[in-house]
């Protein structure tokens, strides 16, 4: 499930006009390296939280 998806109408250029980007080639590594890079901006992207679970942890003793 990907973190960040494109808001509504919002297509990225970030390497000229032979450059695409939407949401059907859009993963969370070039997302977050063009926020980096000042190619985009957080608002450009609706960010999903994503839930973490804590894994039940024993002592090692179960009987």
């Amino acid at each position: 499930m990907a973190k960040y998806t494109l808001k509504e109408g919002v297509i990225l250029h970030p390497y000229g006009v032979n450059s695409l980007i939407n949401n059907d080639n859009l993963t969370d590594s070039i997302a977050e390296l063009l926020i980096k890079k000042g190619k985009a901006t957080k608002n450009d992207f609706i960010i999903k939280q994503v839930k973490q679970t804590r894994k039940k942890t024993t002592n090692g003793n179960s009987k």
